[in-house]
């Protein structure tokens, strides 16, 4: 097939992936902060859909495709592909740990508070930031400085607003 297709479908299915890890945080938050129980039933089913029908087909076609095209382009012998590589195994590591939360909140044993999934809802933000900037510059200061950049203002976001 030819690369810029596979390039295509690549970015296509990462988009679809990363637009599930941003959207699954924030149906935490609303079910922490939900008193309705019939709203948190829902949430839960939302989580638990997102979770099996969008984030799990799309990581599976981003990381096949992507693997593959590593091969094509001779991109393992990279440093910066080492990084980005290091932070997909965080990326899905969230990912494992998002669909066991959304499983809680199916079944209704989620306890976690709302300032809890406000922070854990930013970590795909940082480990994004990182795989894009490994990837466009293909340097490995300049993604960790990136993703660096990205957690300190988050860091300071959340200080400041726990300060007002």
């Amino acid at each position: 097939m030819n690369y810029l297709v596979l390039k295509s479908i690549h970015l296509i299915a990462a988009l679809a992936w990363s637009a599930g890890l941003f959207y699954i945080g924030r149906i935490f938050v609303y079910y922490a902060e939900a008193s309705n129980q019939a709203v948190k039933e829902t949430l839960g089913v939302m989580a638990i859909r997102l979770s099996r029908f969008i984030m799990l087909p799309a990581s599976i076609i981003t990381l096949l495709i992507g693997l593959h095209m590593a091969g094509i382009a001779g991109s393992f012998a990279q440093g910066w592909f080492h990084l980005k590589l290091t932070i997909l195994i965080l990326l899905f590591g969230y990912q494992h740990f998002a669909s066991k939360l959304a499983k809680q909140l199916k079944n209704g044993s989620f306890s976690r508070s709302s300032k809890w999934c406000r922070v854990f809802n930013e970590v795909p933000i940082v480990l994004l930031t990182g795989i894009v900037f490994a990837v466009i510059t293909k340097n490995i200061a300049t993604a960790l400085i990136a993703s660096g950049a990205i957690l300190s203002f988050l860091v300071v976001f959340f200080i400041s607003k726990k300060q007002a």
